[in-house]
């Protein structure tokens, strides 16, 4: 998709674990909302700026919580992140915050093992279910066609330079500091050959969209 030049409407579509806490406390200062649950979507005005936190930005409008008219014209952007990078990220912060999807894994590498046979749940119309929160970036991002709806995929590596575009595009300023975010170590540093790889294919779809490397 085109990236408009100027929108005063936008839909942040929260992919976790890349800065999207940060991102929208930038955004909550021009009047950006966070609705969590189907309870909260009919509450949007279908104007200005939004985000639904990790909620699944189609069902939202499958569920009316957004007007196709409003979902065509508001500028649709998101952040990427390296899967493996990812990966530990989450998983400490959901250790940090005693998720009960985690409690069981006595560390990081126990928790990759299991990503090869542990059921994780779709992204739905919900905030967080289970380990929902670890499914390939591009479940929030494509369509049923398998095609990328938003309008603009910034990077958690470039977070500074593409926020400024985001920014630039919505005619809006601000200032963005960085918050929640998990304490770890280099993610390289938790992996071994094996554990590379689980990555490498249960996150493939993202590593050969967005091009990310070890």
């Amino acid at each position: 998709m085109a990236t408009p030049t100027t929108s005063s409407e936008g839909i942040f579509v929260w992919v976790p674990k890349t800065a999207g806490t940060s991102i929208h406390k930038l955004l909550a200062t021009h009047g950006c909302p966070l609705l969590m649950s189907p309870s909260q979507f009919s509450s949007f005005s279908n104007q200005g700026l939004v985000t639904f936190g990790h909620c699944g930005v189609l069902d939202v409008l499958a569920s009316g919580g957004l007007t196709r008219d409003y979902f065509a014209r508001a500028f649709k952007f998101c952040f990427v992140r390296n899967p493996w990078d990812r990966l530990v990220s989450l998983f400490f912060y959901l250790k940090q915050n005693r998720h009960q999807a985690v409690r069981h894994y006595e560390d990081f590498s126990a928790f990759c093992l299991d990503l090869e046979t542990v059921n994780i749940p779709p992204v739905g119309s919900y905030n967080s279910k289970g380990l929902s929160q670890a499914r390939p970036q591009l479940d929030w991002l494509v369509d049923d066609a398998g095609e990328l709806f938003v309008d603009f995929a910034g990077r958690y590596e470039s977070l500074d330079r593409d926020v400024k575009h985001i920014c630039q595009v919505l005619g809006i300023t601000g200032e963005l500091v960085q918050s929640n975010c998990s304490k770890h170590r280099p993610y390289q540093e938790y992996y071994d050959a094996r554990t590379r790889n689980i990555v490498a294919k249960t996150y493939r779809t993202d590593i050969e969209k967005f091009g990310y490397e070890f």
